[in-house]
């Protein structure tokens, strides 16, 4: 069966084409409210793994029995899957892949835990193209779009024949459906919403990677 997310698509390719990012200022003068005023500095700490729900199955080996398992990176935890969409009970080892966004390559910002009380892992969230509001010029905001949401976008897309390509910001990239970024960006002056609450109801304000501006759009779970 095709997903839903093919299903819904809409053949509109030609506007698929986005100009320059236009950094600074953003709608109306306002301050988002979500946006990152500065960097990342994560809880050095992190709580013990836990293999309580941990089962067996032939096509998931169990990676580990314990934290003390785990010593292959910082902080390891030996744990069941932490959620999500894809079940999986056989146990494995997380680390922490960062401590800072500045052990982040190529401007990706550090997505901490919350405190040293949770067992979840530091690690770079990539795909934006900002870590903090002065990367977006002066009087910029930087904020999340989607970030860690496994979801798409039906608002704008372009045809999946073979061959067929668009272009952000002058890179020629796949066409697909989900025209939405998942990652931190830059607000710009050509942006039609700057929160959540500028959006109708079931739509959320999102970076439209297309066309290099936030827009509202409702974002569907993938099949």
């Amino acid at each position: 069966m095709r997903s839903i997310a093919l299903v819904a698509c809409l053949v509109a390719c030609a506007g698929c084409d986005a100009g320059s990012l236009t950094s600074t200022g953003n709608l109306s003068g306002r301050v988002p409210a979500n946006h990152r005023a500065q960097g990342a500095v994560c809880p050095s700490g992190r709580a013990p793994g836990s293999t309580a729900n941990a089962c067996t199955q032939p096509d998931q080996p169990a990676g580990c029995t314990g934290d003390s398992d785990c010593t292959d990176g910082v902080n390891g935890r030996c744990n069941t899957s932490e959620g999500g969409p894809i079940v999986d009970c056989s146990p494995s080892c997380s680390y922490d892949l960062c401590a800072s966004d500045s052990d982040c390559a190529d401007n990706t910002p550090c997505l901490c835990r919350e405190s040293a009380s949770s067992g979840a892992a530091n690690y770079c969230y990539g795909g934006g193209n900002c870590r903090v509001d002065s990367d977006c010029g002066p009087g910029g905001f930087c904020s999340p779009s989607l970030v860690n949401q496994l979801c798409a976008c039906l608002t704008v897309a372009c045809p999946a024949d073979a061959g067929a390509t668009c272009s952000v910001n002058g890179v020629p990239t796949p066409c697909n459906c989900d025209p939405c970024g998942h990652g931190y960006f830059c607000h710009t002056r050509q942006d039609s919403c700057l929160d959540d609450s500028d959006c109708p109801t079931g739509a959320t304000c999102d970076y439209d990677s297309f066309n290099a501006r936030w827009f509202c759009s409702t974002c569907l779970p993938v099949p």
